[in-house]
This record gives C-alpha cells, structure tokens and sequence, in this order.
C-alpha cells in the first residue's frame, strides 16, 4: 500500500492506553537530512486500555516503497513497548513513530471509550514459608504476585488479562518486611502487605497470611455474660387468658414449666435421624470453627479487612443502644443465654495452595464441591494449624459440633450470582462414620460467600451499621441445629411467589428477628403451660423464657418420669399461644432491595399451629410410615425422619418421601391470624390485626379455614379447647 504525504491516517477507536513497561524520559531526535516515511494502520479499531501491537502499524519508505521493521513508538515522550505497553486515554491520541535514519512521523489515532475498568494485583503464590516461630525473620521466597486488568470495550467484549509483576514494597505491621522478626506469644495471624506500582505509576496493594507459632496455642473466643452490653428489655404487663374444654375432663387443669420435663426435644431425635445429620448442639459452651476459603482467582479478596469482618460477625459482642450484631450474640440473648457459641476464625484457607487438588476452577464447582472442601479444610486446621479438634466436639459424640465456610468472592462479580447453585448459601451434612475423642469427624457444615455477607445479597442497613450482615449466619446456624426451613422451596401462591405459613417474619423463613417459641422448645430453650382443662393463667412476655402456651388435641396422653414431670414430646401436632411484644430481636427490620420486612409494632396473642411429627423409616425398599401415635418415638430403636414441612412441592414436600400426597397440604408450623387471613407470604403478612386483644375468643370452628380439616387436626384427632385474652 502507498502513502502520500498528506495521507494521514486518522483512526476512530475506542480503548486507553495503560503503559505498563519500559518508557523513556525523552524522544530520539530527527535530523533534515533524514528520509521521510509514511504512516498507515491494519487496525480497524483502537480501544481504551489494550496493549500497543507494533505489527499493527505500517511505515513505508516513501522513496523506495518498501516497509520499514525496525522502529518505535512514543506517547509523548514515553516508550510504548511492543506488546506490553497499553493506551489508557480515549479519544484522539497522537503517537510518535521513530526509525534509524528517518524523520520523526506522527499519526492521530481515534482511542474508542471502554467501561468497568478494574486493575489490580494479586498474589498468585504466598511465600514459601507461611508458618513462624517467635524470633525468626520474615522470608519473600516463593512470593509472586500478577498484575491484573479487565474492562469491557465498546463492542461489547469483555476482556481479563493477567500478567507476572514485581513488587515495590512488601510490609508486616507497617514495617519493613526484609527487617520484620515475629515477636507475638503464642499463636497469631500477621499479613503481610504486598505493594507494587501500577502502570500509571499508582500504587496498589494486596495481602497474604501468615501465622505464627505451630497455632496449639489457638484458643476459643469465650463469651461472658460481663461481655454483652445489649441491655434486654422485658414487657412489664402480662397476658390473662382464659382456656375452656367442655368436651373432656382433666385431673389436672394445667401443667407449668417447672412440672414438665423437655429432655426429650432435637439433641435427642438425632439418635435416630435417618439422614444421618447430627446437628450442632444447641445447649452450653458450643464450639465453632470458622475457615475463610480463598478460591482461586479471588486472593486479592483475603485482606486483613475482610477477616476483621468475619470475627464481628461471628463473634462480636453486642452494645448497648444496638440489636446483638453477631452470630455468637444473636443466640446468646435468643437462648435466654443458655447457649453460648465460641470458637475461632481461622487463618485464610488457600485449598489450590495448600496441594488439595480440584479447586482450580471455581466456575466448574458443583453442588458436592464444599463438602469437600470442608473435609480437605478439617485436615487442613488438624495438620498445618495444629489444632486440637476434640475442642470442637463438646458433646463427644466423635463429630466436630459445627464447621463454617465462608468462601472469598468479589462481591461486584460474585460466583452466587454466575453459578447459584454450589455458591448459595445451604447446610449440610457430611455422611462419614463418627471418629472418635482424639479424632472427631465432619458432619454438620455451613457454606457462605461474602456477597450475602456484605454485597448485593445483603442487607445494607445492617453492613452500614456493623460492617457485616449476620442474618444469613443466624439462618444458616438455625439448619446446623436441626431446625427446618419456614418457607416453601416450590412457589405455591397463584402468582408464582413462594409460600409461607409464617409470612416471612422468622428468622427460618425469611430470616430476621427472633426464633419462634416452638424452635425454642424444639432447642431445649422454653418450656411451656401445658393446657388440659379449664383455667385461668396470667403469663409474662415471651421475652421471658417459659411464657407459652401448648394446647394440645382432645384425649392426648402422656407420661410421667420418676419425679413425677410430665414428658413432652415436641414431635407432635398441638396449638402454640404466647404473648407478642415487640421488642428486642423483634424489632429487626430486614432491608431486601426497596422492601423491608418488619414485626408488628403492637403487644398481643400469637397463635401457631405446629405440626412436628416423625415418620418411621425402614431400610427394607426405603420406606416411610407416619405412625398414628407421635410418641412411638420416645421407645424407638429404629430410624425416624422430620417429613412434615412447610414445602408444598418438590422435593421436600411429604409426599417425595413415599408417603400420602395429603401429608403436601400439611405445614410444620403456620401462624393462625385473628382476623381470619390465611397468611401465605405474599399478599397476606401477619400485622397488628393478626394478634389476640382483650375480649378476642378462639375456637377451632370459628378458625377452621385457616386449618387443613374442617372438624379436626391434620392427626384426625379433634380440638376442642377454646380461649379468651381477658386482659393485657
């Protein structure tokens, strides 16, 4: 191709130039006696922040005609470097062109605008030696860190690149790193801080872990009553309600909290859960161990910040003026302080690093992916942290009591949202046979990933307040527990939205505020005023442990220990009654986009329907029955199953396990409104019309469309207690 004089090439393109090597402080110089040359370009299109590609320009000698291969180009009077060197601004750009023996050319190029710029660095490889003793000196070997760059051009294109870069500085504790000695006691977690220029001479920084000592000396974080702050308010009236059942007679009106024995509540099933899920327990000291997950590609995300996060919303302590911020905090007040969960948040776990194959591609993870990852993150803390893993099973049953995994992703481009499935949120169960003492095992483990925590998932109220939204960790404990989903897992409401009998105000449904009353009976937390004949009983709010009801159908029997208390068997269909008051946890106010779900700001009865039994499983065709005496579970040596839930469809409604279809309709728990509206979720919400005020009456035929039978219980036992709310 040949060239006139005046034909300059002017190009229309859009990109920046991001010069990310050599440049030169100055141009060569051009003399008058120099040939000339011309300027062309094989490129179509020039965007902001691709690399400079020599081969895309043309220079021909313009008395000879022939190409000219050896020259270079300036920005100004900086080198661009063949292959290397980006073009950071848009718009009209003037490149300089330089060739031995030749004038200086020059050629304006048109650089076309490209958006959702990033750039950072990344370590890629921490240093060779990551775990120190008091006394030794930091050491960079093995140290490598990548530039990294992505945006998206005009044409739509996205674009990520990478490439090896030096450091400038690396730093521990704001000091040097070359001259920085570990000085702490026992065990700690240092980072160190890798700086390094950018190409447009910006410093950028990221970090990588570093422990020291052999970590046996890795403690609980303990949790004191001196140490929580939030100051627990308690409803200073009382709920008068009168009970009447003309259809039978009772030797005994009523049972109190203190005349009944709960041993019997969720520790205890899981003896003989088919599912092989041992739950968290949910009384005493309860340890838990928190392992940060640094997936590959995501490193940058493991900063000292992020970690400081996860320990306040594990473990921070709760202030006065403020709703508990943390996991530890949140069951602390929710148990009546009757569990308290300590524990530790590990150091970052790197599983590509640490040699545990597989883990390369995050996007190829699938759903049996973080049970893995549990298991390699077990061994993981037991042989490169030290730690004793009998400190994690306190009730030595040869399972670690609880495991969370917190996985790294950039909460801008989160994996939950590009691949949902492996990266929301769940609990599980590991299937391993139980270790022992000195060995316990995995079974129960939770999974999460930051942008629930503090990006586009979670509530921005509460990161604003805390830094970090604990809701999902309260959610997801509740699982490791033992409790149930309060949601359906299919949409059951004519518009497609999902159905829920608690209308979403739970902290197992929609997951804010407080456990209801029969999750704390279930977790061995309250006991309730068992009613069976006529009475007249004054209860405090249920703020206050053992302030509830339980009404259950007609003819119902129990047993007695040999001190004379009532067994209770949870596992049953029954009435709830407590008195609401909104206060503490209720008032959480859960922020989801423009929405916002809150309790009613009134005090009265709350009324739950609760049906909590268990189905016989047999190993013989896996095969379910639901025994027609809920207490058969008291003497039985067999396996049981929690069938009864508030899914609908799918595969966690009854009817999945080989049993009725007529088990589908049928909720574990649903809040019975007093204005008479079925609450689904959607366009139904419980509201201060849905509570019980003074001279307000229940029956179960008054109330019977908000029931699955018209004249019975699901059990097909009859209801026939009635109540009154004399007084608040």
């Amino acid at each position: 191709m040949k060239f006139c004089k005046l034909a300059v090439l002017l190009l229309v393109l859009s990109g920046a130039l991001l010069s990310c090597a050599t440049s030169e402080n100055s141009t060569p110089s051009s003399s008058i006696n120099e040939h000339a040359f011309s300027l062309g370009t094989s490129k179509n299109a020039f965007y902001q922040y691709d690399r400079i590609h020599y081969k895309d320009f043309i220079l021909t000698d313009r008395f000879s005609n022939q190409p000219i291969g050896d020259f270079s180009i300036y920005l100004g009077d900086k080198l661009l470097v063949d292959n290397e060197s980006r073009i950071f601004a848009f718009g009209d750009v003037e490149l300089l062109f330089f060739s031995d023996g030749y004038k200086k050319g020059s050629l304006i190029i048109n650089v076309k605008k490209s958006t959702a710029f990033d750039e950072r660095i990344l370590v890629t490889q921490g240093p060779d030696k990551r775990v120190y003793e008091k006394g030794e000196k930091f050491q960079e070997e093995g140290l490598e860190i990548n530039y990294c760059i992505s945006y998206t051009k005009q044409s739509k294109e996205k674009v990520n690149e990478s490439e090896k870069w030096e450091p400038s500085a690396i730093k521990i504790d704001g000091i040097d790193a070359s001259n920085y000695e570990f000085h702490e006691d026992g065990y700690a977690m240092k980072y160190a801080i890798v700086e390094a220029n950018g190409p447009q001479g910006n410093t950028l920084f990221a970090s990588t872990s570093l422990t020291q000592n052999d970590a046996s000396t890795l403690t609980h974080r303990t949790l004191t009553d001196e140490e929580e702050k939030y100051e627990w308010t308690k409803e200073e009236g009382k709920m008068k309600v009168r009970f009447v059942n003309e259809k039978q007679t009772r030797e005994k009106a009523f049972y109190s909290p203190d005349e009944i024995n709960l041993n019997f509540n969720i520790n205890a099933v899981s003896e003989t859960d088919a599912s092989n899920f041992k739950q968290t327990p949910s009384l005493g000291e309860v340890p838990l161990l928190v392992v940060p997950v640094v997936l590959h590609g995501f490193e940058h995300i493991a900063t000292e910040e992020s970690h400081q996060k996860l320990e306040k919303g594990f473990f921070g302590k709760s202030e006065k003026g403020s709703l508990p911020p943390s996991l530890s905090s949140y069951y602390y007040y929710s148990s009546f302080k009757q569990l308290k969960f300590i524990g530790e948040v590990t150091p970052y776990f790197n599983p590509v690093k640490e040699g545990f194959l597989g883990y390369n591609d995050p996007y190829s993870f699938n759903i049996n992916t973080p049970e893995s990852i549990a298991k390699d993150a077990l061994k993981w803390a037991k042989e490169t942290l030290k730690i004793n893993m009998d400190d994690y099973d306190s009730d030595d049953d040869g399972y670690v009591d609880g495991l969370w995994l917190v996985y790294m992703e950039d909460i801008s481009n989160s994996l939950t949202v590009n691949v949902q499935n492996p990266f929301w949120p769940f609990t599980s169960a590991s299937t391993l046979a139980p270790g022992n003492k000195e060995n316990p095992v995995l079974n129960t483990f939770a999974w999460v990933g930051l942008t629930h925590l503090w990006g586009s998932y979670a509530d921005q109220d509460a990161v604003a307040k805390n830094g970090i939204d604990a809701h999902v960790l309260e959610h997801e404990t509740g699982h490791m527990l033992g409790l149930s989903d309060y949601y359906s897992y299919s949409p059951m409401n004519n518009d497609g939205t999902t159905y829920s009998p608690l209308g979403k105000l739970d902290i197992m449904d929609r997951g804010l505020g407080d456990q209801n009353p029969y999750s704390k009976m279930l977790l061995g937390w309250s006991k309730p005023y068992l009613i069976l004949d006529d009475c007249e009983i004054e209860i405090p709010s249920s703020q206050i442990e053992n302030s509830f009801f339980l009404l259950p159908y007609d003819d119902k029997t129990y047993r007695k220990d040999n001190l004379g208390r009532l067994i209770l068997n949870p596992f049953d269909e029954y009435l709830l009654l407590d008195y609401y008051t909104y206060e503490n946890l209720y008032q959480d106010i859960y922020h989801d986009g423009v929405l916002a779900y809150a309790y009613p700001n009134a005090k009265g009865g709350r009324l739950y329907h609760v049906d909590g039994r268990l189905l016989q499983y047999f190993d013989e065709g896996e095969r379910f029955e639901l025994p027609s005496d809920p207490d058969f579970i008291l003497d039985y040596q067999g396996m049981s199953y929690r069938c009864i839930t508030n899914s609908q469809a799918g595969e966690r409604a009854e009817s999945h396990y080989k049993v009725s279809e007529i088990l589908d309709g049928f909720d574990e728990i649903r809040f019975i409104s007093k204005d008479g509206t079925l609450i689904n979720g959607n366009t139904n919400l419980p509201s201060e019309n849905s509570l019980f005020y003074p001279g307000d009456t229940f029956s179960f035929h008054k109330y019977q469309s908000q029931f699955n039978a018209t004249n019975s219980f699901n059990c097909g036992k009859t209801f026939s207690t009635q109540f009154e709310i004399v007084s608040l």
